[in-house]
């Protein structure tokens, strides 16, 4: 019997100066809250590659299909069109694209960079129907603001994205209400924490100047704190800059509990 068919879904926008991450500008410039999460996304993509079996893509927002590829797209990826309207908007459109073609779809954010591996890896189990427990209709790994770093969907739901009270702690609360109602078989995993406002860049920076963690949001931070003072040096070795848990899942077997 084949495995079930899962599309990993970046949701992001351009990274654009003065429009990107406005939140983060307490503690940097615009180019700089525009180059961190475009590093961000680039990590977010490596994490995916390393996935087992998964269908790759990019949601970009205001791209309706029809301009250019946009840039940020790696060409490995499905650049899917993520309409304007909201976020929940773009959430639905982005989850229709993939369920219309049956193909179980995970709508992740690109500014959880220090998201594991593995507990990417279950939500995408838990949409094959791999886990333990069987298959979850919807899953969710709930973010620390209160809305989620990840939502996955085995069937159309779009009412999970309308009339959502966004960017309050009601996101989750309310989205497993509709769920509930809709007879779905949820599964929430542990929470995470994202990248929004000058604590979470605190957090950020303290936790990847002295662990290993995703590359290129790593050695942009490093390189910024090395421009501003030019005697820290991380005492991260070169070569094991890149370590757990950006481990590649090869199987269900190999990649152990999630963290």
């Amino acid at each position: 019997m084949s495995r079930a068919r899962v599309a990993v879904v970046v949701m992001a926008k351009d990274p654009v100066p003065g429009r990107t991450k406005t939140r983060l500008q307490t503690r940097l410039t615009e180019s700089e809250a525009a180059d961190l999460y475009a590093s961000m996304l680039a990590d977010r993509c490596d994490q995916i590659r390393a996935l087992d079996d998964v269908v790759p893509a990019i949601a970009i927002a205001d791209w309706d299909g029809t301009d250019p590829r946009p840039a940020i797209v790696p060409a490995d990826f499905t650049a899917v069109p993520q309409p304007a309207g909201g976020l929940g908007a773009g959430l639905a459109a982005a989850a229709d694209h993939f369920l219309r073609q049956g193909i179980a779809v995970a709508l992740v954010d690109g500014d959880s960079p220090t998201l594991p591996l593995a507990r990417l890896a279950e939500a995408v189990d838990r949409l094959r129907g791999e886990a333990t427990e069987g298959a979850s209709d919807v899953t969710i790994i709930p973010s620390n603001d209160g809305g989620y770093c990840l939502i996955g969907l085995r069937r159309s739901a779009p009412s999970l994205f309308s009339d959502i009270p966004w960017s309050t702690d009601e996101v989750v609360p309310r989205t497993l209400e509709r769920a509930e109602a809709l007879g779905l078989r949820t599964h929430v995993l542990p929470a995470w924490w994202d990248v929004d406002d000058g604590e979470d860049f605190d957090r950020l920076e303290q936790s990847l100047l002295s662990s290993w963690w995703p590359r290129r949001t790593a050695d942009w931070l490093r390189a910024r704190r090395r421009r501003a003072e030019p005697r820290v040096e991380s005492s991260v070795p070169e070569d094991e800059l890149w370590r757990s848990p950006w481990t590649r899942c090869a199987s269900a077997r190999a990649r152990g509990p999630a963290t």
